[in-house]
């Protein structure tokens, strides 16, 4: 499988052609020398966190220079990620949010990092010290930073670079002593959370930029002095590439991708065969509480059939999974941050939470026992694939063997079987670039696994239920365009599979599921 199936923000192109850096959220680092065909991960990287954002010297070809911005400091690598010393003295707030190299960063070796409390350093001495350099910002987050060569005025063109910085809450800041002290660059950004920015063209007589605010994405054609709202520019835009032909790309919060063929004049979708996923949104307990997680990972709760809601969440920290198990009562809801695992009485008004023993994180979902007021069991998977369950509703954990270790777990949750069977998906990308999925069943605890049927999808999204069928014993799987049962044909007991696709979907660019032996039925 991709070692990026967990893409984190930073993609950086090098100034060496087809290489390109990348990072994802499970904290590891990789590099391609062929624009992305194949990836290896840079070892040395391993252990020291998430990576919020990348930069290059700009003679990275010769002084092969990186630096990298995380939640933790700035580290540095001066043998192209060989290996990597902190690079954090004079840095008074360690959560790096940007990291940018001046343009003659080889002479001077300076460059600027922007942190999550309000602050911004200067290094002139390749990262060996910080110092504040934020006099005439706001008390708000550095987001993002960009270099521009060159800006326009009325008294004629200038030749010195101009940083400017995307703030948390007040738009687009700007420096014209070389980041001595900053002012905002227009009024027309005033009060926006800016994101992101990117230099479109520079040169003597015009600077183009591109800014992300909360409201869209807004471009100036004299480094910042004025901001209009481009054509089709109402997303909120997280990141900003160009091609060397000046197709200027932009990646949308919750609205996938979006491309300007114009300098960022205007904009359209170019969201062809690129899918999203989010966890399932509504899930209702035993007591008729209906709990609903949002994509940023708030928790809420309605007790009136969704006619009103409130927040359930435990604290502020964002949920990445949760589940109700019924428990003959009420339902216990639990919930899953990076912060731990929690539960509570699913009733309306219950903020009763307790802590229980996160096995791993980040999760990436949980699942109860269909049959857990009596078995107390609970699943439990991560991002990075591993599989875990609890007999004790939440309070110890045990780690499954898993039979698929070239593969990536997609999802997994406990079956009606007499044996109380596992059930697990997962997935490889194939020849043609899609995804072969294969379900797998256990019933001894993962001690073993066997293929139930395998299938081959566009995404690698999957979803699976097992209603309480016992005539039939069907599963139901959903992916992209189309729903699969899988069920028992009560005449011959033999496995067997239906397929519905969408209406407005092609059928012809899918594929049937190969099944295995019938005999797998036990499964089932």
């Amino acid at each position: 499988p991709s070692p990026l199936r967990r893409l984190w923000p930073p993609v950086l192109l090098s100034p060496v052609a087809m290489t390109v850096f990348a990072s994802t959220d499970l904290g590891r680092l990789f590099r391609s020398v062929d624009g992305g065909e194949q990836w290896q991960e840079i070892p040395a990287w391993a252990g020291l966190g998430v990576v919020n954002a990348l930069a290059l010297s700009p003679s990275y070809a010769k002084d092969q220079t990186i630096f990298a911005a995380t939640r933790s400091g700035v580290f540095r690598s001066f043998d192209d990620g060989a290996s990597w010393e902190s690079a954090e003295f004079g840095l008074l707030d360690p959560e790096a949010l940007c990291i940018v190299c001046a343009p003659d960063y080889a002479m001077s070796e300076t460059l600027w990092v922007g942190t999550g409390l309000g602050g911004l350093f200067r290094s002139r001495n390749a990262a060996r010290a910080w110092r504040e350099s934020g006099q005439g910002l706001p008390d708000a987050a550095i987001q993002a930073m960009v270099i521009a060569p060159t800006r326009s005025s009325p008294d004629g063109p200038t030749s010195r670079a101009i940083p400017l910085v995307g703030t948390e809450v007040d738009g687009v800041y700007l420096s014209i002593d070389g980041g001595s002290s900053w002012s905002r660059a227009s009024d027309d950004l005033a009060g926006e959370f800016v994101n992101s920015l990117l230099v479109v063209s520079s040169d003597a007589n015009e600077v183009v930029l591109l800014a992300g605010a909360a409201s869209g994405v807004y471009r100036s054609v004299d480094g910042g002095a004025h901001w209009k709202l481009t054509t089709g520019g109402e997303f909120l835009a997280l990141s900003f590439g160009i091609s060397a032909s000046g197709l200027v790309v932009a990646g949308a919060y919750g609205d996938g991708v979006f491309v300007s063929e114009d300098a960022g004049q205007s904009w359209r979708e170019a969201n062809q065969g690129l899918d999203g996923h989010a966890p399932p949104l509504v899930v209702r307990s035993p007591g008729n509480v209906l709990f609903a997680l949002d994509i940023d990972g708030v928790l809420a709760a309605s007790a009136d059939g969704g006619a009103t809601w409130d927040v359930a969440s435990a604290d502020d920290t964002p949920i990445r999974a949760m589940t109700v198990a019924d428990d003959g009562g009420d339902g216990l809801l639990y919930t899953a941050s990076d912060e731990g695992l929690f539960c509570r009485n699913a009733a309306a008004g219950s903020f009763d939470w307790q802590s229980l023993t996160l096995p791993s994180a980040p999760v990436a979902f949980l699942q109860p026992s269909p049959h857990f007021q009596r078995d107390r069991t609970l699943l439990c998977g991560d991002l990075a694939g591993s599989l875990f369950f609890s007999h004790s509703a939440g309070e110890e954990w045990s780690r499954l063997t898993l039979a698929w270790p070239s593969e990536f777990l997609l999802n997994a949750m406990i079956g009606r079987g007499e044996n109380t069977p596992f059930v697990a998906l997962s997935a490889s990308l194939n020849a043609q670039a899609n995804y072969q999925v294969n379900i797998w069943a256990s019933t001894d605890l993962g001690q073993s696994w066997a293929i139930l049927a395998n299938l081959e999808t566009e995404s690698p999204a999957v979803l699976i239920a097992m209603p309480d069928d016992p005539a039939a014993r069907a599963m139901f799987l959903a992916t992209r365009n189309r729903i699969i049962k899988l069920f028992t044909e009560p005449s011959s007991g033999e496995l067997s599979v239906e397929q519905h696709f969408w209406p407005q979907a092609p059928a012809s660019r899918a594929s049937s599921p190969r099944l295995t032996t019938p005999s797998r039925k036990r499964f089932l």
